[in-house]
């Protein structure tokens, strides 16, 4: 799958789109590595996109007050993320590190729709939330940490394998101090926090459009 990367903010990214192109295509293969082959998406600099083609579009304010950057499915089923340039800077966040987050999770589930069978209920598999805020280095661009499938397998054993892929976890759904996870027990959303100040920091945020908000509807 090809994934179209388009600049309409009116504002200098900062950095070359296709020089960011070419690094989240490096970053891919990272988490083909551990996801399979279904999560192969080549991405590339573009000015416009059409129905049916997967984007990711850099705007320059958010159309919801504080939030960074989601991911949506279109109207024609096809992944849609938005990164807004603004928004992320106002709030002193760090661009590519907010677009290699949705972008890694639409590449693990586009459709928005896989879970897990957790200890506290259904997991939502969006494998950048439990590491939030994690990154590393790559080609001079932030990108996200992510947790691997191991991670949602509650038979592994602490220290067994590599939970995630900066190795910061020791178990299943373990959670670093930033991260969250979206979880669908006694019948509705619910999130669980790995500290209270990210419980705090979570509550003064605005997620209506996130990905884990569009799960809501069970």
């Amino acid at each position: 799958m090809r994934m179209a990367l388009i600049n309409r903010s009116g504002e200098d990214l900062g950095f070359d789109l296709g020089d960011y192109a070419h690094t989240l295509n490096e970053y891919n293969r990272l988490l083909v590595s551990f996801w399979g082959p279904a999560a192969a998406v080549t991405c590339y600099h573009a000015q416009h996109f059409g129905p049916y083609r997967w984007a990711m579009v850099f705007l320059k304010h958010s159309d919801d007050p504080g939030a960074l950057a989601y991911h949506l499915t279109t109207d024609y089923g096809t992944p849609l993320a938005k990164v807004f340039v603004d928004t992320d800077r106002e709030q002193g966040a760090d661009l590519s590190l907010s677009a290699s987050h949705e972008f890694g999770e639409t590449c693990i589930d586009p459709d928005i729709n896989r879970l897990v069978h957790g200890p506290a209920g259904l997991y939502a598999v969006e494998p950048m939330d439990p590491v939030e805020n994690q990154y590393f280095t790559l080609n001079g661009f932030q990108m996200s940490n992510f947790v691997t499938p191991a991670w949602y397998q509650s038979f592994q054993a602490p220290g067994s394998v590599q939970f995630d892929y900066l190795r910061q976890l020791t178990r299943p759904f373990e959670l670093t101090p930033g991260g969250y996870q979206s979880v669908y027990t006694d019948g509705q959303w619910t999130n669980v926090f790995g500290s209270e100040a990210k419980a705090a920091a979570f509550a003064r945020e605005n997620r209506r459009g996130h990905r884990s908000e569009a799960r809501k509807p069970m």
